[in-house]
C-alpha cells in the first residue's frame, strides 16, 4: 500500500518537475522473477527506475541510509535492502534471492556507485550471478536526463534470459563477460534517448 502510493505520487512529480518519459513498457515481464539493472548517474535514479516499472522493484541501497530511524522505517517498508559498501554482505544475498524466490523484481545498479561522469562504469558480476541462482531474466534499463532532472527518460530494453547458462559452470570470466553485454546493452538504448 505504501509503495503503490508512494509509486503514484513519484511518478506525477518526475512528469511535471523533470518531463519524466517512459519507452517500452511493453517489454517488461509481467509476472515471475526479474532483475532490473540500470546506468546510475544520479540520486533519482532509483526513483525514476522504480516508477518506470508498474511492479514493485526492491533496491538494494547503502546501510548508511538506514542510520535514521525514521528513513529505514519507511525503505524497510518499501522493500529496500540494506547492504554494506565496499563488500559482499551475505545477508544482502539471502535478501535478494528471497525477492526473486517469491517471484518479484529486484533492481541493481551494477556499476555499484554513482557515476558523475556519464559514462558507463564496468559493471559488478552481481547480478548476473543472482539472475543465475534465481533463474530469473534481466531487464535492461536507460536511465537519461536524470543528473540534469530535465527531459528525463527510462528506455526499457527487451528481457535478457540466460536460460543456457543455467546448468552450466561459469567461470568470473564468463559471468563478467555477460555482465559486460548486459552493459553494453545499456548503452546500445542510451543512443535512442
Amino acid at each position: 500500500m505504501i509503495y503503490r502510493v508512494a509509486w503514484v505520487l513519484v511518478l506525477a512529480f518526475l512528469k511535471i518537475a523533470a518531463g519524466f518519459k517512459i519507452i517500452g513498457r511493453e517489454n517488461q515481464v509481467p509476472s515471475g522473477p526479474v532483475i532490473v539493472v540500470s546506468n546510475h548517474v544520479s540520486n533519482w535514479d532509483p526513483l525514476a527506475l522504480g516508477t518506470a516499472l508498474t511492479r514493485q522493484v526492491h533496491f538494494m541501497a547503502k546501510d548508511e541510509l538506514f542510520r535514521n530511524f525514521l528513513l529505514a522505517w519507511l525503505l524497510r517498508k518499501l522493500g529496500v535492502i540494506p547492504v554494506k559498501r565496499g563488500r559482499t554482505a551475505k545477508s544482502a544475498i539471502v535478501e535478494s534471492l528471497k525477492v526473486l524466490k517469491k517471484g518479484e523484481v529486484l533492481g541493481i545498479f551494477p556499476e555499484g556507485t554513482r557515476n558523475i561522469t556519464g559514462e558507463i562504469l564496468k559493471p559488478n558480476a552481481g547480478a548476473v550471478m543472482l539472475a543465475l541462482r534465481a533463474r530469473a531474466p534481466i531487464l535492461p534499463v536507460a536511465l537519461s536526463g536524470t543528473r540534469e532532472f530535465r527531459k528525463m527518460k527510462a528506455i526499457i530494453g527487451k528481457p535478457i534470459y540466460l536460460d543456457q547458462y543455467y546448468d552450466e559452470k561459469l567461470d568470473k570470466e564468463q559471468i563478467d563477460k555477460i555482465s559486460e553485454d548486459i552493459m553494453n546493452n545499456i548503452r546500445q538504448l542510451l543512443k535512442t534517448a
